[in-house]
């Protein structure tokens, strides 16, 4: 009867043992990079991509179509404005790469440290009236007339209420090739203002 008692004492032990273990690599596997506290756990898995595709891009992979750059720096909108943050730490990195877009008028104008400041103070009241963008969009380049350096790029915003922001991205081509935002304005949905 001993016998019977330890080897069933013998097998519980290895169960919750294999079960301890079992638990700790799937605690340590979930953890899939440093940012993971970073981001509202319920829209963590969109943050992260849409985090890691913003935070890769260098001089090397810099986008070439200015669709392509506004779209990619609206990736950073999406999270700061996306309800999408959980710490704010977060932010100055997203706005370094943001500010990869910028021109260089534009980045002496403003401080990363001014930027994050106002930046805080939008993502307080958007959580505090409870809406955040879900969707940003663009549509083709417009360029300036007898200028292809240099055009605007439309874009809607949506927020959670069901409301449309209609912006336009003044973009230009830089001395090194590179598409850069030289500003932005609220549109109508028409884009005729």
């Amino acid at each position: 009867m001993k016998s019977k008692n330890n080897n069933v004492m013998a097998i519980l032990i290895v169960l919750i043992g294999i079960s301890i273990f079992a638990a700790v690599l799937i605690f340590s596997l979930s953890k899939t990079s440093p940012e993971d506290g970073y981001f509202n756990p319920m829209k963590k898995s969109a943050a992260q991509k849409l985090y890691s595709e913003l935070t890769e891009i260098n001089e090397e992979n810099y986008p070439q179509a200015p669709e392509e750059v506004v779209i990619d720096y609206l990736k950073g909108t999406r999270i700061l404005y996306g309800d999408m943050i959980e710490d704010e730490t977060v932010i100055s990195s997203i706005l370094r790469s943001q500010r990869l877009f910028y021109t260089q008028e534009i980045l002496d104008s403003t401080s990363l440290e001014q930027q994050e400041e106002n930046i805080k103070k939008d993502i307080k009241t958007l959580k505090e009236s409870n809406v955040f963008i879900v969707e940003c969009s663009t549509k083709p380049i417009i360029f300036y007339e007898n200028d292809l350096n240099k055009g605007y790029v439309r874009v809607i915003l949506e927020d959670s209420a069901g409301n449309k922001y209609y912006w336009k991205y003044y973009v230009k081509r830089d001395d090194n090739g590179f598409w850069k935002i030289e500003g932005y304005k609220r549109s109508d949905e028409n884009f005729t203002e």
